[in-house]
């Protein structure tokens, strides 16, 4: 944690990173790093002239954040970090706004209400609704799961009238709007279907539209899959790149996924293919880019039309 305030980036970077790693640990170890005092140098971190390291002290945050009541607390009485991370997520590029994402939505999600309400007081739904109608379903999901869980807390200390507080906050600035939007997307009325192209190397006797979607993790999944036991009996859902499509395949039938659809990286239809005789276990198809918000935003196949 001293290493933090080191002069030099070259100390400062990996003693930043090692910090992050540790803090994804259990709370016995998150603890550990809070009562190290990281808390005031992650805060002077987030105004370093070094987009990297802004970047990783909001990641470093964003996993305490998820931590305890406690230690989400420790991070409110700093008073300064939770002001500094929304105004992060309104200005900041989109990689780091992405960071702050996760912090604010993990503080909702692991908060009690007196905690909820300092984030909606330190003005962090603006930014959460301006990031519906960005690219990208994970950080849309994340903003969702924010707001959805400051609508319940407002629900749970309505107004003295029955009305929820929290709901005039959304709509004041357009999320009503862009949750609808959303919606509309995702139930069909934009399109009336998705269609898929099946890999070379795919079964395809098997059922594949009706069952639930899951994107793995990691995304690409070119390293171990972490979410495996989300992702037993589910079609699991996959960002090409990063490794072969037989690699991707072959970890997520380990896994245990029932089928694989690849997410292409562009808007068109190819028909993977791999090299040699490969045939997988599972069905494998492939969706443009454009569809995987409407994919994976409700978690259904219902929607794929070869």
């Amino acid at each position: 944690v001293e290493l933090l305030m080191h002069q030099s980036a070259q100390v400062k970077t990996p003693a930043l990173r090692t910090v992050g790693n540790i803090v994804t640990g259990d709370d016995q170890q998150t603890q550990l790093v809070i009562n190290c005092a990281v808390l005031p140098c992650l805060h002077q971190l987030l105004s370093n002239d070094r987009k990297g390291i802004r970047k990783e002290a909001c990641f470093a945050l964003s996993n305490i954040t998820a931590g305890s009541k406690e230690q989400l607390q420790a991070v409110i009485d700093h008073n300064d970090i939770i002001p500094a991370l929304v105004h992060m997520l309104e200005t900041e590029d989109f990689d780091i706004r992405k960071e702050c994402a996760w912090a604010i939505s993990n503080a909702t999600s692991g908060g009690d209400d007196l905690q909820i309400k300092v984030l909606v007081d330190s003005g962090c739904v603006p930014p959460l609704v301006n990031l519906l109608d960005k690219p990208g379903v994970r950080m849309v999901s994340v903003a969702l799961e924010g707001i959805e869980n400051i609508l319940k807390c407002g629900q749970r200390n309505q107004n003295a009238d029955g009305t929820n507080p929290f709901v005039a906050v959304v709509e004041m600035c357009g999320g009503v709007d862009k949750i609808e939007d959303l919606q509309r997307h995702v139930s069909g009325e934009s399109d009336n279907a998705i269609e898929f192209r099946w890999a070379k190397f795919s079964q395809r006797d098997k059922k594949v539209t009706g069952m639930e979607v899951v994107l793995c993790a990691p995304e690409k999944a070119d390293a171990n899959i972490t979410n495996g036991e989300q992702l037993v009996g589910k079609m699991a859902a996959v960002y090409r790149g990063g490794c072969t499509f037989q690699e991707k395949t072959e970890r997520l039938i380990a896994a245990g996924a029932a089928g694989v659809i690849i997410i292409n990286s562009e808007d068109e239809l190819i028909e993977a293919a791999v090299d040699g005789g490969y045939s997988a276990k599972i069905p494998v198809a492939m969706i443009k880019a454009k569809d995987a918000q409407a994919l994976l935003l409700f978690g259904n196949s219902s929607r794929l039309r070869p």
